[in-house]
């Protein structure tokens, strides 16, 4: 387990942010180089976050960590979940994230740069024409299930 630190609060998270740098510094149509070092931060926190909104089978290795991973998922033989799958996670959460805060070419924008008016008062919002919102916690789900889905509860192996 990492520490973030944002403005002088630490957060937790599964991976440092030189980890995310060099996981994705190589992955092929990654903004992440592009992203600042605090955005890149605020990305590792939530997708951290995001991946703990989840239930996963087994327990927390020890009682007392802030996070649900590391897992133990069978006590007959001690089978512990995968870390490096858990960091992989992290990094295209964050990556996708991201992606889908600053990315317009395919007409996929953050919800605030799809805002064309907005009135206070009585609340009105107008958005742009041709434009595609995109749920983050959606984006979540599927990096979460692709990756973590043998950890999530209610994924259970059958041995006959």
């Amino acid at each position: 387990m990492a520490k973030i630190t944002i403005n002088d609060v630490e957060y937790d998270s599964y991976v440092t942010l030189e980890e995310a740098d060099k996981y994705l510094s190589v992955k092929l149509g990654s903004n992440w180089l592009t992203y600042d070092e605090e955005t890149k931060k605020k990305l590792l926190v939530n997708a951290t976050r995001e991946i703990d909104k989840r239930d996963y089978q087994g327990k927390k290795a020890d009682k007392d960590q802030p996070l649900k991973f590391p897992r133990i998922l069978s006590c007959c033989c001690q089978k512990t979940t995968d870390e490096n799958l858990i960091k992989q996670a992290v990094f295209e959460l964050a990556d996708a994230l991201g992606s889908n805060s600053s990315s317009s070419s395919s007409g996929v924008i953050s919800n605030l740069q799809a805002i064309k008016s907005m009135k206070v008062g009585d609340t009105d919002i107008e958005f742009k024409d041709d434009v595609t919102l995109e749920d983050p916690s959606k984006i979540a789900d599927s990096v979460i299930d692709d990756l973590l889905g043998e950890y999530l509860k209610g994924n259970a192996e059958i041995w006959l």
